[in-house]
């Protein structure tokens, strides 16, 4: 019995050395939970990189310098570009429920707010692993971190 563990052990690890490496394209598609803060701004997201160069994402961004909370649901295109860098643009960003001062924010200037995020690019230089997303935009330095 112990042979045939150790004879299948074997197989998987010959496998696993076999098999051909992923591209970072094909690393970050899937479902990432991910943080990052600017600006006073931290946002905590649960984002979808589907393949193809689409993504979903619902995201929580909270200001606590003037006690503001959000939800929102958002949708982008991203891909790798030929220097390994990754491009990103909100395609589309849908504001789900507010609170400033314990007091709820009328959606419609939430989503004025959100609306000058759309067709923005974002060019991030980025790390990736099985289980670990670390997006560094360019430009302003921002870090997203993300885990599986």
């Amino acid at each position: 019995m112990v042979r045939i563990f150790a004879g299948v052990a074997a197989i998987v690890v010959l496998a696993g050395c076999a098999s051909t490496p992923q591209t970072p394209q094909q690393q970050i598609v899937g479902n990432w939970t991910c943080k990052t803060s600017s600006d006073g701004a931290v946002v905590d997201g649960l984002v979808n990189y589907q393949p193809g160069g689409t993504g979903t994402a619902k995201v929580t961004v909270a200001m606590a310098d003037v006690g503001m909370q959000m939800t929102a649901d958002a949708e982008s295109s991203w891909s790798i570009r030929a220097d390994g860098k990754m491009e990103e643009t909100i395609t589309k960003a849908t504001a789900t429920s507010g609170k400033m001062g314990g007091q709820d924010v009328p959606l419609p200037m939430l989503q004025e707010i959100l609306s000058e995020m759309v067709g923005e690019a974002s060019v991030s230089t980025v790390e990736v692993t099985a289980n670990t997303l670390v997006l560094v935009e360019d430009g302003e330095g921002v870090t997203t971190n993300c885990t599986r």
